[in-house]
């Protein structure tokens, strides 16, 4: 045997005490996890914390993407307008976006999904490690059901809404715009249109961004900013008012409610679409201040705006903000409203209530053992 075979037999055999008894205390540990381990690789504070990288840079990548593809969007769209209009005959001088059909600009923002979505694809995936289902769009057991009880809430909403608002005579249903054929063409464009604003809308406030707000900074806090953030962008569309951007508020708390009672967006998504397609098709009223065209109803308003709400619509109107609150109270405390174990697990695993600071590096020089092999 070699020298080394040797020193080796000699480190490895159990030292002896006075009476003759093997001194284990001062024996060499061969056990598996017993060797020294190399210290972990430092990582700077400001970019990473205990899970990984922080959420502010996370979202800083996620805008960046979303706004390079909207760019992407918008130069593909005006080259494509470009090319028709010149194809057709038109010229591009005398072009306005505002005579495009109904349905291309209620369409829109379905189109515009991939633009928020993507980027949070791939940041998901690349830098954060987590699959795509925990965005709160995930395909998991039971998404259609909360899809399709989502859809019967906000229908429902409407209706109660629009029948406390007739009964007040703040609005009066002067007969029907078109036969059956018109109302299967129009429900139906309206109805992809308004899925797409739900799928955008929610997916864009209580989506990633939601969920990364609520890591970095707490429950409180991410409510906070996409509730006002929600119902900011509501401020400059046509004909809605004080208390249209009121509602649009409670309405987000609303839909907040549904996403952290459900861990996803499924049941706000259809809440959002059915509203929207309720007030807008079915009783042909204004939708956060804009009128469209093609609705089932000829529905006329009356009254005085605090009620009917004017030119904002029912979402400008006392009573839809009565209804909203307790409809809210009601969705807090509903027991049938709740996760799935599947969107559970994904909420519980890869959204926590708040980031934990990073854990000291060790020194340059340090070496970590293992516990109990320094026992």
């Amino acid at each position: 045997m070699g020298r080394t075979g040797s020193l080796f037999l000699c480190a490895s055999l159990p030292r002896r005490t006075a009476s003759g008894a093997p001194d284990r205390s001062r024996s060499l540990d061969l056990t598996p996890g017993s060797f020294i381990q190399p210290p972990a690789p430092r990582r700077d504070p400001i970019f990473y914390n205990a899970k990984g990288i922080r959420s502010g840079w996370r979202l800083l990548v996620w805008f960046a993407l979303s706004a390079a593809l909207l760019v992407a969007f918008v130069i593909f769209l005006a080259v494509a307008i470009a090319i028709w209009l010149t194809l057709s005959g038109g010229s591009t001088q005398h072009f306005n976006p505002h005579a495009l059909p109904e349905w291309m600009e209620l369409d829109s923002e379905l189109l515009v999904l991939p633009v928020v979505l993507v980027p949070a694809i791939f940041v998901a995936l690349v830098m954060e490690r987590r699959p795509i289902s925990s965005l709160g769009l995930g395909f998991y057991r039971g998404w259609l059901r909360q899809t399709l009880q989502g859809l019967g809430i906000g229908l429902l909403m409407i209706v109660a809404v629009m029948t406390i608002l007739m009964a007040f005579g703040a609005y009066r249903v002067e007969g029907l715009n078109g036969g059956l054929g018109f109302a299967v063409l129009s429900g139906s464009q309206m109805a992809v249109g308004f899925l797409g604003v739900g799928l955008f809308e929610e997916f864009a406030h209580r989506g990633y961004l939601l969920q990364n707000l609520i890591d970095g900074l707490g429950l409180p806090a991410a409510a906070i900013i996409t509730c006002i953030l929600f119902a900011a962008l509501h401020i400059s569309n046509t004909g809605e008012n004080r208390l249209g951007i009121l509602d649009v508020l409670v309405a987000g708390i609303q839909l907040l409610v549904l996403v952290m009672r459900t861990r996803s967006l499924w049941m706000a998504v259809g809440l959002h679409a059915a509203w929207d397609w309720g007030m807008s098709f079915l009783f042909g009223v204004a939708n956060s201040g804009n009128v469209l065209t093609g609705a089932l109803l000829r529905t006329t308003v009356h009254g005085p705006v605090w009620l009917s709400g004017g030119s904002a619509g029912p979402e400008g109107s006392v009573v839809t903000i009565v209804v909203d609150c307790l409809a809210t109270l009601y969705f807090a405390r509903a027991a049938w409203i709740r996760p799935t174990p599947e969107a559970a697990a994904l909420w519980t695993r890869y959204v926590s209530p708040r980031e934990e600071p990073a854990p000291p590096s060790p020194a340059r020089n340090e070496v970590q053992v293992a516990p109990h092999a320094a026992a």
